[in-house]
């Protein structure tokens, strides 16, 4: 898969920064936490050799989960105007509303009677359980907005309990009569789930089932208001 700018879907801390608390390797060095070397030419040119190895193992890591990330793309046309699907499907009542019955995600407090134009791109938005049938805790999605397009399209790139990589880009692209709904999903399970044999493949038949279901409950929800 291309490789993405991996800061670009860290979380802001209130005054603008990366929080440490959030990502702790990403704090091992000084330069990095805003800290300064109080050490001699050796010793910062120590630290300056230390950084460069732990950003490369970094990116390294980063590389290699986006190389073994398994997607798919699920696209429906819509006889309804971009604007009005647009505002239907950045709420988390009609994410619900798609979802529903088999699956229901929890509100996190910072999105409660909001929609996703409320939302700071790159930041994280909070614990979303999922719950099956509306009622069973099966995982939680640490959601985080990356990207934002108002009316266009939105990015989230998160963690979640099974998943050490979940990414998910909904457009809403205008065409003559209408507009299409596309979602595009990446995922990459965490090592322990990857490891068992079929697992993956198993958990991208069911994601792509669910995205299959969720645009058949856009289909009927426009349909039913035409």
């Amino acid at each position: 898969m291309k490789e993405e700018v991996f800061p670009l879907f860290l979380p802001q801390s209130a005054g603008g920064g990366i929080p440490p608390a959030d990502f702790p390797h990403l704090c091992r060095f000084g330069s990095l936490t805003g800290k300064t070397s109080m050490g001699g030419p050796e010793t910062r040119k120590s630290e300056k050799a230390g950084r460069c190895a732990h950003l490369a193992s970094c990116t390294s890591s980063r590389r290699k989960v986006d190389e073994e990330m398994r997607a798919f793309t699920t696209m429906t046309t819509l006889l309804a105007t971009p604007e009005s699907v647009w505002q239907r499907v950045i709420t988390p009542e009609e994410i619900n509303a798609e979802l529903s019955p088999w699956l229901r995600m929890t509100v996190p407090r910072a999105w409660k009677g909001k929609t996703l134009e409320a939302v700071t791109p790159a930041t994280r938005l909070g614990r979303s359980w999922l719950l099956l049938f509306g009622v069973l805790p099966i995982d939680y999605d640490n959601i985080a907005l990356a990207e934002w397009e108002p009316g266009r399209r939105f990015l989230e790139v998160s963690t979640m309990l099974s998943m050490q990589r979940w990414q998910h880009e909904r457009s809403v692209l205008p065409r003559e009569r209408g507009c299409i709904v596309q979602d595009q999903v990446s995922f990459a399970l965490r090592a322990p789930l990857a490891r068992l044999p079929g697992l993956e493949r198993l958990c991208g038949a069911l994601l792509k089932a669910l995205f299959r279901h969720r645009h058949r409950r856009l289909l009927r929800i426009f349909s039913q208001e035409q």
